[in-house]
C-alpha cells in the first residue's frame, strides 16, 4: 500500500499545485509539508499534530477521509478507543434502589473528561508557543530626537540703547544639521517572503512581508537584505530598481552600498536533529 507522503505528493502533483500554494491555503509551513511528503514525521512536533496536519492536507487535496484514516492507522496505529460506561441508575429513579457506586462512577467520568480536555488544551498551547517562538520578531530602530532651534533675538534699532550695567547676551550655539542617509533602500513584496535587514551592521527588521507590503530602510554605508524567497521581492536603491534578486523560493543575500548591489547565495544551514 502507498505511504501517506507518497499518496499526498502524488495527488498534489496530479492537481498541479505547489507546496507554497498548499501552505498558504492551510497555514502550515512548506517545510513541514515537505517532511510529510517524505514520511519524515520526526520533523513534526508529535503524533497529535502529525495526524492533524495529514488530515488537513488530505482534505485540501480531496483525498477520501477513509483512505487518510487507513494510512494514519498503518503509520501510527489505531487511536485508542474510548469505552462508554453504561448509564448509572441513581436513587429514586423509577423506584430503583440507590446504587452506592453510581456517584463514584459519574464522578470518575467527569474527572476523566476534564483531564482529557486539559491535556488537549495543553497540547494546542504548546504548539502555538512553538510556532510563535520560531516566528521572526520585528525590530524597529529607536527614533532620534532632533532639538528644536533656539528662538532668535530681534536686533535692536539704531535709536535703542542698552543700560550701562547690561551686557549683550552670547549667542546660543546651534547643533550641526543632521546628515541625510547616503542609502535609501525600498523593499516591496510581490509574494509572501521572509526578510531580515541590517543597516550599517545592525539588525533593524525581521518579519514576513505579505504581497503588496513594503518597507524603507536607510543607512550611511550599507544595507543588507537576507530573504527566503528571492523571487518574491522588488528592491530599489535610492529610487532605482536593482532588478531580479533570484528565483522564487530561493534564499539570497543582497548587499547594497553606494557602489551598487551585490547578490550572493548563502551556504545552507545544517538543521539540528529533531528540528524542522
Amino acid at each position: 500500500m502507498m505511504s501517506i507522503g507518497e499518496r499526498l505528493r502524488q495527488e498534489r502533483l496530479r492537481r498541479g499545485v505547489s507546496l507554497s500554494q498548499v501552505s498558504e491555503q492551510i497555514k502550515i509551513r512548506a517545510g513541514l509539508l515537505a517532511a510529510i511528503e517524505a514520511d519524515d514525521f520526526d520533523q513534526l512536533p508529535g503524533e497529535f499534530f502529525a495526524r492533524a496536519f495529514v488530515r488537513q492536507y488530505g482534505r485540501l487535496l480531496g483525498v477520501e477521509e477513509s483512505e487518510i484514516e487507513t494510512m494514519l492507522a498503518q503509520r501510527f496505529g489505531a487511536p485508542p478507543a474510548v469505552e462508554e460506561a453504561p448509564p448509572a441508575r441513581l436513587a429514586g429513579e423509577a423506584g430503583q434502589p440507590p446504587l452506592p457506586w453510581a456517584g463514584d462512577l459519574l464522578r470518575n467520568v467527569v474527572i476523566g473528561a476534564a483531564g482529557f480536555a486539559v491535556v488537549a488544551l495543553a497540547g494546542v498551547a504548546v504548539y502555538f508557543w512553538w510556532q510563535s517562538a520560531r516566528r521572526p520578531v520585528e525590530i524597529r530602530p529607536a527614533p532620534v530626537a532632533v532639538p528644536a532651534p533656539a528662538p532668535t533675538t530681534p536686533a535692536a534699532s539704531p535709536a535703542q540703547t542698552l543700560p550701562p550695567e547690561a551686557a549683550p547676551a552670547e549667542p546660543t550655539p546651534q547643533p550641526p544639521p543632521a546628515t541625510e542617509a547616503a542609502l535609501v533602500v525600498d523593499v516591496t513584496a510581490t509574494r509572501s517572503a521572509w526578510i531580515r535587514v541590517t543597516s550599517d551592521g545592525v539588525v533593524v527588521y525581521e518579519a514576513t512581508l505579505q504581497p503588496g507590503a513594503g518597507r524603507t530602510f536607510q543607512a550611511s554605508q550599507s544595507v543588507r537584505v537576507y530573504t527566503g524567497n528571492a523571487g518574491g521581492l522588488e528592491i530599489r536603491l535610492n529610487g532605482k530598481p536593482i532588478g531580479p534578486v533570484g528565483p522564487e523560493g530561493q534564499v539570497r543575500a543582497v548587499e547594497l552600498t553606494a557602489a551598487g548591489p551585490v547578490i550572493t547565495v548563502p551556504k545552507p544551514r545544517t538543521a539540528k536533529p529533531g528540528t524542522p
